[in-house]
């Protein structure tokens, strides 16, 4: 979670006197809600619950990004996507966190050591650990489904003070054995430390609504494909999940929910391209997008692209606007048809061919 967004948000909240207000009402007000109602023994009320309250500053005009049905000056909201119109106190945030660490190679014999794995699952929480490590394979279900834009938009600095010492050396493996002293006790980590089984780490979109992989529902193929594509090519792989603006009847799936869309970030040593997803729940007929830049643009800029995209495809009703298509200048979009006969491999194969073109 020590992360440039995080960053933002939380020193926002510390810095800001409205909103560390408000934060701090929170906690004020449950003990004061616990002492009123038994003063000799507060923590009863805690045990069988209490309502949270918070007392709210005024803001002044904010921007909401929602869902919801307009009927004449009414609006019924049915979901608060995001959050924009806040001013951040700072224009500038050093940001340190002990996970992020500066490598520095240690040249020599790398020495590998491939221990029996325990069965003992207990873990002990040392947050001084020496083992916390950056989050760069977090899985996509830890993205937050609610954003916020501040209007300044801070810069943010990441300083690596810690060290972390990388070998640069031959292999030498090392038999395995039983450990020792190690084998049976609990491990030692640190509440920074990775997921477990996240081994594709998100792309560092700052606008695009991304929600849980839970949520993308009609993917189920796609992660598939891009798990052996993973497999059979030596790429750099990053996807991230996001909604498909609302307004037409295509944003929902038959089941209710918001469609989804995966964006995958493919890149070797050559180029950077980006496949495009939409979530098929109901075996829509859309095409899957290749997208290379043909000039050497930022993320940011290939962000704005992709929402320019997405919200056509929504005003189209589910098919992807062909003039955007054909009209991009800083862009190359093949299109991939899907065939009902396809399998995994098959589609895989035709992704690969659309990349090295």
């Amino acid at each position: 979670m020590a992360n440039e967004s995080n960053a933002r948000h939380m020193s926002w909240i510390y810095l800001d006197p409205q909103m560390n207000t408000m934060w701090n009402s929170v906690y004020q007000r449950l003990f004061s809600r616990a002492i009123a109602e038994s003063p000799t023994n507060p923590k009863k009320v805690f045990r069988k619950g209490t309502p949270l309250d918070v007392e709210l500053p005024s803001t002044g005009p904010i921007e909401l990004m929602v869902r919801g049905d307009q009927f004449i000056n009414m609006v019924l909201v049915k979901e608060i996507m995001g959050f924009a119109g806040f001013t951040h106190p700072a224009n500038e945030i050093d940001f340190w966190h002990h996970s992020k660490k500066r490598q520095e190679s240690v040249f020599g014999d790398r020495r590998l050591r491939i221990p029996d794995q325990s069965k003992n699952d207990d873990v002990i929480i040392n947050d001084n650990s020496e083992h916390a490590k950056e989050d760069t394979n977090q899985d996509v279900i830890e993205a937050p489904p609610t954003f916020m834009k501040f209007i300044n938009h801070p810069i943010v600095r990441t300083q690596k003070k810690s060290v972390k010492q990388t070998h640069a050396g031959d292999d030498v493996v090392v038999n395995t054995g039983r450990g020792g002293k190690s084998l049976d006790q609990p491990r030692q980590v640190s509440v920074q430390d990775s997921i477990v089984g996240g081994d594709t780490p998100p792309i560092d979109f700052q606008t695009l609504e991304m929600v849980p992989i839970s949520e993308a529902i009609g993917l189920e193929d796609f992660f598939k494909m891009i798990a052996l594509l993973k497999e059979m090519t030596l790429y750099s792989i990053r996807m991230s999940i996001v909604r498909i603006p609302p307004g037409k009847r295509f944003s929902i799936c038959p089941n209710g929910a918001r469609r989804t869309c995966a964006i995958v970030q493919v890149s070797n040593s050559m180029f950077t391209k980006y496949i495009l997803e939409v979530a098929r729940p109901d075996d829509w007929s859309i095409s899957t997008l290749v997208i290379e830049p043909l000039q050497d643009i930022t993320l940011k800029v290939m962000e704005y692209e992709i929402k320019h995209l997405m919200d056509g495809l929504v005003q189209k009703n589910g098919h992807w606007d062909r003039y955007l298509l054909d009209n991009f200048i800083r862009l190359n979009v093949e299109k991939v048809k899907h065939y009902q006969n396809d399998t995994i491999r098959d589609w895989v194969h035709r992704i690969v061919a659309k990349l090295q073109q």
